[in-house]
Order: structure tokens, then C-alpha cells, then sequence
């Protein structure tokens, strides 16, 4: 009984601690409950996190509680309360190792419980602003925290805010023509007129003169307040979705930096589950005394065998209580579930950019202080905050973004443009989870929810198995693939990998492309061109067959060359020309890129796409002293994390790859006026 006992005190000490919190409640609490609610709330703690503690001891306890408040004045009981509300939230606090939003909440709970004592004004700006400083004073990195962010976002936003997104009642009359003009919420009965004395005559025994007059008017005051009773029904719902409105937006900006997405139904999920709230408490509550009686007769019972019955009553109604918050509980997590489901459930926003954030609330700011200047309609409050929301989702139009992933020993390059999306490769022999923890997050953060194409270039599993374990996620998980390009080997070869992720492309309706040499792409200012496999071409080393793609965007070329090595890499020297970029093959073996070949290319700018550590010895020394003396940048993801190269926006029509090499180059006048971002950057 002791997981019912615990589930039960905690929506008496949630009761305690509102009774104190809110003074103005409808239903208001005498000092001496808010201290009784308090001390079994606190007994109870105590009861279910020190085993050792008899049921005995914490009844007597209770008893002398109840005694004690008897004697003592009102101002005493009241410091007595707030002292005791504290001792609950800080033991409390400690008992769970309390951290980010259980701080902030403590911390602000007890400066109430100090205002009240001092009988000075709570200010909720000044409490979470000293919360966020103990906070950061403890533990500085809590401001990249997304729980500490959360939390202090939506305090601010329902503590302060709020007034932002309610609509009033005189702007709900005339705005949204939900209330009648007539409508009044005040709870007063008009007073009936003064009668002058002998005025009216007297009449003891007087009767309305026919029953038609009385019937008309108790039907016409029934209706009056059912309807008096719909419209604050409809008030309280109107008043209820702008809160959750106000936290959703207010918290958009977090969600948008570490979640990457944006939940379109949270707002609806919170007019369900807080209204079941209150049924919540009350289950809690019923689930108290019972719990505690089962307890207190089960043990009594081994002395008392006649009271067995009793414990087995109120033992079961106990159960009964469990299991309808049980359900509940599972109701809440079915309707996460279901609205994951839905259609349109989540909107890939991507990372939203530093002063996207700053111009965002630097607008609600400004609006909240010019409300307090100007009284503004509430069709304006809400233009003005849809137009900041949207700036959130502004992103300005970009040119190349190329990105080496740190997968460790695989491959994954991600080659993003104003025109089109591509994806080549995606696993890692170094990396489990890899699809859950590197690529996912990646589409992500980068706002990607459709790829026009995604390219394994063959099939080692370190370059598609990140792929296949996306591919075998709730279709709901993945980016939209518009083509699966795969190396055309002439059916030679085809490895347990390429059947599984076959398989995978016709569950989700995926077209799949075989490539071989002179195929192309071209998406306005981008071509990819296929340089290998060529077709006929015999191998019994499937890193032969590795598709080798040559990217060309304005003036910029770029060469991904999978695993290939040996004869793959000879017959590349005569087509592949110059290149800017280079994306050095099989992970920087000592076999491959031969002098020869990187003569050939002449590339500005090497990556290399490795694991810390790997057991292969990758990249070799005698690599490195290869691209050393080529005279190119060399960037390896072992050592600086990710890859990134962002180009501007080319208008030039792309070069064809036979004819680049005789072209002036534009990348280097580009470099050199700093146009050209090259980065790398570690997890």
C-alpha cells in the first residue's frame, strides 16, 4: 500500500500550499486548515520516503497537532503555517534533489510565504529573478539548460504577460460578439426598492391575481441564469485558451532552439488535461484518508484479527481510487500519443537565429509596455503578436551550406541550397543510435523535413546503416524523401543491407534510382553530376562501386568519393577536373588518394570524415603528408567535430564538369573578400 499511500499526499500538499498562495479564492481556508493540510502533508512525506517511521508516530503526531492549534492566537498560527508550508517545500526540495524548475518554484513559494509574514506586496518579477540568480550563481551553464528556460519562460509569461492575451469582457462584447452587452459578472442580488411606509396598503394574505403572472416570471429567471451561467462558462474557456495561448508562445522561442519543432496541438491538449486537474486532486485527496486507514488497520489487524475486514474494505477502495488516477494518467499519455499521430501534429521550425529570438520578445516587451500607455484592442494585441511569432519563422534566403557530420567512422554530408536538399550517405561503425542522436537531431536543427534526394554511395554498413534505422522509424520521424539514389552494380553484390533498405523504400512509397556514370541532377544553380560507377564495370571489392558525385554550384565545385580506391580513383583523374572542395575517400586510408590524383584535382579544401580513436589507424600519417604538401586546408571531423562550408547565393549558371577546369575561378575571389565561411565545430 505504500505507492497509493505516497500518490495521495501530494494533492493535499498542493492543497495546502494554494490555500496559502491564494488569498483571494473563491473558496477560502481558515489558517488552522491551511496548517492541518500542511502537517499531514508533510507527515505524509515523511511517511513515505522513511519506511523506518512507525504509523503510530506520525498519528500521534497529527493528534498533538490538532491539540496544539487550539491553544495558540491567530497571529501565531499563521507564522506557524508559513513555517511549516517552508519546512514541507525545502525538505521536500532536498528529499528529491531539487534542481532548475523545483528551485524556482521553491524559492518564489517561500518569498510568498515571507510576504505574508512581513505583510509586505509579493512581486513575481523580483521572485523569479532571484530564483533565475541562485540558479546561475550555483551552476552558470543553467542558461543553455532547456528545462531551466522552460520553466522561468512560462512563470514570466502566465505571471506577467498574460494581460497581453486576454481578451476582456468589454473586448470579448464588442471584438468578438461572444457576450451580450447586458452581461455583468457580478455575483451581487440586486436590492429591492424601498417602499415608503403608506405608500402600499398592507395586505397579510395578498395573492398574485392569476397564476399566468407567477409561471412566466420563475421560467424567465431560470433562464436568465442558465444563460448567466453559459456565458461565464464560455468566459472561463476564453479565458483559459488565451493562458495556454500566452505559455505556448511565450515558450515557442525554447522549443524552437532545443526541440527544433514547434507542437501545433499543445494548446488544445491543455484545455483537455487541465480541467481533469480537479478530478485529479480529488482522486488524491479520496486516496488519503483510505490509504492511511488501510495502513493503520492492516497493522492493527495482526493484533485485532475482527478488524480484517475492514482493512480488506478500505485496502480495496484504496485500489479503486489507484487505479482510476491510473487511468487518468494513461489518458493524459494516450492523448500525447494520438496527437503525435495527427496530421500536421509537429511544424519543423529549425534553430532559430540569435537576434530572431532577441527581436522576438524585445516586440512582446514593447507591447507590453505600450498596453500600459495606450489601451489597445485586442485584434491588435494579437496582429502584433502573430507578426513577432512569424518573425521566428523568417529565414533569409541563403546560398550553399555543405556539412561534413561528425558521425565517427562513417560518412554522412548533408548539401543544402536555396534550390534543393540532398543527403549522402548516413552510419557510423563507431556510433550506436546514431539515426536518434546525430541525423534526426540534425534535419532538425536545420529545419529539413523534405530531402530531394538522399544517396548511398555503396554497401558498407558505415555508410547506410544511420539510414536504414531511420527508414525502419514511424513514418512521422523522418524527412519526406523525394529519391533514393543508389550505385548501379548490375545486380552484382547486393549485400543483407541493400534488400533491408529496399524493403524499407517500398513501405514508405520511396522512387529508387540506380546511378551509374553520366547521370545528373540539376536544380537551378546546383548540378550533381555521377562520375562512377561506370556501367559494365566488374569488381569483386564493393568499395569500387562507390557512387562518386561531383557538385557544382556557380563557380564552386565540390567531389564526394565514398570508399573508392585503386582503379576507381585512376579512371577519376581524367574526368573529374578541379575541384574547390574535396571529401577524401575511404575515411583517409594510406591506399587511398594517391599524389597523382590530388595533382589532378587540385582541391583548396580537404575533409575527412573519421572516428577519435578508430581501430583502422584512419587517417594514415602518410595521407596527411599527402594533403600537406597538395597545399590544401585540411578539416577532419575526429578533431574539430562537424564540417561546415557556407557559400553566397549563386546566380550563375553552373559550369558542366568537362569544361570547369578552363574557367576562371570565382571561389577564390570569394575566399579572399571573406564571402566564404569554413568551420568546423565539436558536439
Amino acid at each position: 500500500m505504500g505507492e497509493y499511500t505516497a500518490m495521495a499526499f501530494y494533492p493535499i500538499i498542493a492543497l495546502g500550499m494554494w490555500s496559502i498562495y491564494n488569498d483571494n479564492a473563491k473558496v477560502q481556508c481558515t489558517h488552522k486548515r491551511k496548517v492541518m493540510y500542511l502537517i499531514i502533508g508533510m507527515l505524509g512525506i515523511l511517511f513515505c520516503h522513511i519506511l523506518s517511521i512507525e504509523m503510530g508516530i506520525i498519528v500521534l503526531l497529527c493528534i498533538i497537532a490538532v491539540e496544539w492549534k487550539k491553544t495558540v492566537k491567530q497571529e501565531t498560527l499563521m507564522i506557524f503555517s508559513e513555517a511549516a508550508a517552508f519546512a514541507v517545500v525545502f525538505f521536500y526540495g532536498m528529499l528529491i534533489d531539487a534542481e532548475g524548475a523545483s528551485v524556482r518554484a521553491i524559492v518564489m513559494f517561500s518569498l510568498r510565504l515571507l510576504a505574508q509574514v512581513l505583510q509586505r506586496t509579493y512581486d513575481l518579477p523580483t521572485a523569479l529573478s532571484l530564483a533565475a540568480v541562485l540558479l546561475l550563481c550555483r551552476e552558470p551553464f543553467y542558461v543553455r539548460d532547456a528545462g531551466f528556460l522552460f520553466s522561468f519562460t512560462a512563470a514570466l509569461s502566465l505571471g506577467v504577460f498574460s494581460p497581453l492575451f486576454a481578451l476582456s469582457e468589454t473586448g470579448i462584447r464588442q471584438e468578438t460578439g461572444l457576450l451580450p452587452h447586458n452581461f455583468t459578472r457580478s455575483k451581487k442580488k440586486a436590492r429591492p426598492a424601498k417602499i415608503q411606509k403608506g405608500s402600499v396598503r398592507k395586505e397579510q394574505n395578498a395573492l398574485p391575481s392569476t397564476h399566468q403572472d407567477t409561471l412566466p416570471n420563475a421560467l424567465q429567471k431560470v433562464r436568465e441564469r442558465l444563460e448567466n451561467a453559459r456565458l461565464r462558462f464560455l468566459q472561463a474557456a476564453v479565458k483559459s485558451l488565451s493562458a495556454c495561448v500566452c505559455a505556448v508562445v511565450f515558450t515557442m522561442p525554447v522549443h524552437m532552439q532545443y526541440m527544433y519543432t514547434f507542437p501545433v496541438y499543445a494548446v488544445f491538449l491543455n484545455l483537455l488535461v487541465l480541467p481533469l486537474m480537479g478530478v485529479t486532486l480529488f482522486l488524491g485527496l479520496l486516496l488519503l484518508p483510505l490509504a492511511l486507514l488501510a495502513e493503520a488497520l492492516i497493522r492493527v489487524a495482526e493484533a485485532f484479527p475482527l478488524l480484517s475486514f475492514a482493512a480488506a474494505v478500505f485496502r480495496a477502495a484504496a485500489r479503486i481510487a489507484a487505479f482510476l488516477l491510473h487511468l487518468l494518467y494513461a489518458f493524459f499519455a494516450g492523448l500525447c500519443r494520438t496527437s503525435e499521430g495527427l496530421p500536421f501534429a509537429r511544424l519543423v521550425t529549425g534553430r532559430a537565429q540569435g537576434w530572431q529570438i532577441v527581436a522576438f520578445y524585445a516586440a512582446l516587451l514593447f507591447l507590453y509596455l505600450l498596453c500600459g500607455r495606450v489601451r489597445l484592442r485586442a485584434a491588435w494585441r494579437y496582429l502584433w503578436i502573430l507578426a513577432a511569432a512569424l518573425l521566428l519563422f523568417f529565414r533569409p534566403a541563403s546560398g550553399l551550406r555543405l556539412t561534413v557530420l561528425s558521425v565517427g567512422q562513417g560518412d554522412g554530408i548533408c548539401i543544402k541550397s536555396r534550390e534543393a536538399t540532398m543527403f549522402i550517405d548516413g552510419g557510423s561503425s563507431s556510433k550506436s543510435a546514431l539515426s536518434e542522436y546525430t541525423l534526426l537531431p540534425f534535419f532538425l536543427s536545420e529545419g529539413i523535413d523534405r530531402l530531394d534526394a538522399l544517396f548511398i554511395t555503396h554497401w558498407d554498413a558505415d555508410h547506410y546503416n544511420g539510414i536504414l534505422r531511420l527508414l525502419s522509424e514511424e513514418e512521422n520521424a523522418l524527412p519526406h524523401i523525394e529519391a533514393l539514389c543508389l550505385p548501379d552494380t548490375g545486380g552484382a553484390l547486393h549485400t543483407e543491407g541493400y534488400e533491408k533498405i529496399m524493403t524499407a523504400a517500398e513501405r514508405f512509397h520511396i522512387p529508387v534510382y540506380f546511378l551509374k556514370e553520366g547521370d545528373a541532377l540539376n536544380k537551378g544553380a546546383l548540378s550533381l553530376h555521377v562520375l562512377s560507377p561506370t556501367a559494365g564495370y566488374v569488381s569483386d571489392d564493393i568499395n569500387e562501386y562507390s557512387l562518386v558525385l561531383r557538385l557544382c554550384y556557380g563557380d564552386f565545385c565540390a567531389l564526394f568519393t565514398g570508399d573508392i580506391t585503386g582503379e576507381a580513383e585512376n579512371a577519376l583523374m581524367e574526368k573529374a577536373g578541379r575541384v574547390d572542395f574535396l571529401k577524401v575517400a575511404h575515411h583517409g586510408s594510406a591506399y587511398s588518394t594517391p599524389e597523382a590524383l590530388l595533382q589532378a584535382l587540385s582541391p583548396k579544401i580537404c575533409a575527412i570524415s573519421v572516428g577519435a580513436g578508430n581501430r583502422y589507424g584512419h587517417p594514415a600519417s602518410a595521407l596527411l603528408k599527402r594533403l600537406a604538401e597538395s597545399g590544401a586546408a585540411v578539416y577532419r571531423t575526429d578533431t574539430q567535430g562537424a564540417i561546415c562550408l557556407r557559400l553566397p547565393y549563386a546566380r550563375q549558371k553552373p559550369y558542366a564538369a568537362e569544361s570547369a577546369p578552363d574557367k576562371a575561378y570565382m571561389w577564390q575571389d570569394a575566399v579572399k573578400q571573406k564571402k566564404v565561411e569554413i568551420f568546423g565545430y565539436l558536439e
